[in-house]
């Protein structure tokens, strides 16, 4: 992974736990189900790491299994939000889901309303 993806990948997981923690001051459900949400962002984000360079560029001739690590990563985006629908006592669907979209709203927000000019 490179340095812009490390940056941000962890700036999202310390602004994610720190909300987690937050957020069990208002009940527990609300953080569990943010932490789970961020955590499986995290691995999503890792594991699309390993493969999509050899998936856009075709450096790989099997591209079956850049495709299977595409749908895996799919699904473990999918466990937070099975979770907070299956287990509502313990884990919140929607703390789950913003968890798992933390990562792309941290970077929406840093890259294009925080964007400062290079000189």
């Amino acid at each position: 992974m490179d340095e812009f993806l490390k940056e941000h990948s962890k700036n999202s997981f310390f602004i994610g736990v720190m909300i987690s923690f937050l957020l069990c001051f208002a009940g527990i459900k609300y953080g569990l189900g943010m932490f789970i949400g961020v955590v499986m962002a995290q691995l999503n984000m890792r594991l699309m790491s390993l493969y999509i360079n050899d998936m856009l560029f075709f450096r790989r001739r099997n591209r079956v299994g850049s495709y299977l690590f595409f749908t895996f990563g799919i699904l473990l985006l999918g466990i937070p939000l099975a979770l907070g629908a299956v287990y509502p006592h313990y884990f919140n669907i929607f703390t789950a889901a913003f968890g798992v979209l933390l990562f792309k709203i941290e970077l929406i927000v840093k890259e294009v309303f925080l964007f400062k000019k290079e000189e």
